[in-house]
């Protein structure tokens, strides 16, 4: 047993005269500089001013920063794309997209031209299958109803933020899986902060860019408006309605 206290000494002796232990220590000590100068740069007052700052000088450079130049070269290649491909899905996903990346959204928006826009929507893709056909003229299928609507919600009612929901229907003697098509619900918001009258528009947004081939056009200007920040200019119990016709033209045998 002395033999192994003997040789733990003379080991330790030989790290304290050649500088092991003080390296060791060196080392620690760098390690405990770094992580506590890198915590520093991390989070607390340090981090904060150095944010702040950073953020004071690139902000006002991206907001000087003319961007529409790219924003038209990239139109100008999905339009190109479009009138290339003949596959529709694909028309669809760029239409969408271009929908998406429009930098000139409204900031605020009537209920007028919501249910104008929604109205075109209907009628390019209503299923006019056993439709009636008005012949006084040439042949077309009868018109049907829209209506928009801002209807109460019961979200968050005890908040201070007013929340409302937009309608968008058609005419209840249209046939039912039409109207389950096309109805939709999109959540309105007026935050105490807002500057603009009326209410924000929210609208769920695509998951990924293969969904939007799938994504109706509708959907797709109401998600831009939602990004957009756009607000409907109108108060609860507001509503709109007019007829459209269907864009199909029916197939008539004269006899």
């Amino acid at each position: 047993m002395s033999n192994f206290d003997e040789e733990i000494k003379r080991i330790n002796d030989e790290m304290m005269a050649d500088g092991t232990v003080d390296q060791i220590i060196r080392d620690n000590l760098k390690k405990a500089y770094e992580t506590a100068i890198g915590n520093a740069f991390r989070w607390g007052d340090l981090n904060n001013a150095i944010e702040k700052r950073i953020k004071e000088i690139m902000i006002p450079a991206i907001e000087r920063s003319d961007l529409s130049e790219y924003v038209t070269k990239l139109d100008d290649v999905l339009t190109q794309i479009i009138h290339e491909t003949a596959l529709p899905d694909h028309k669809t996903l760029i239409e969408n997209f271009k929908t998406l990346i429009c930098d000139k959204m409204p900031k605020t928006i009537t209920l007028e031209e919501i249910l104008e826009e929604y109205g075109e929507f209907v009628a390019e893709d209503l299923d006019c299958c056993g439709r009636e056909v008005d012949t006084d003229d040439s042949p077309a299928y009868v018109d049907f109803e829209a209506m928009v609507c801002v209807e109460e919600s019961d979200r968050h009612r005890y908040t201070k933020s007013e929340y409302a929901v937009l309608s968008c229907t058609i005419g209840y003697d249209e046939d039912e899986s039409n109207r389950d098509t096309f109805e939709r619900k999109i959540n309105l918001v007026h935050y105490p902060w807002d500057q603009e009258e009326g209410y924000r528009i929210e609208y769920g947004c695509a998951n990924d860019v293969t969904s939007l081939k799938n994504l109706p056009s509708f959907d797709a200007w109401l998600i831009a408006l939602s990004q957009n920040g756009t607000h409907l200019v109108a108060e609860l119990g507001d509503h709109e309605e007019d007829d459209f016709e269907p864009k199909a033209e029916p197939e008539c045998e004269w006899s």
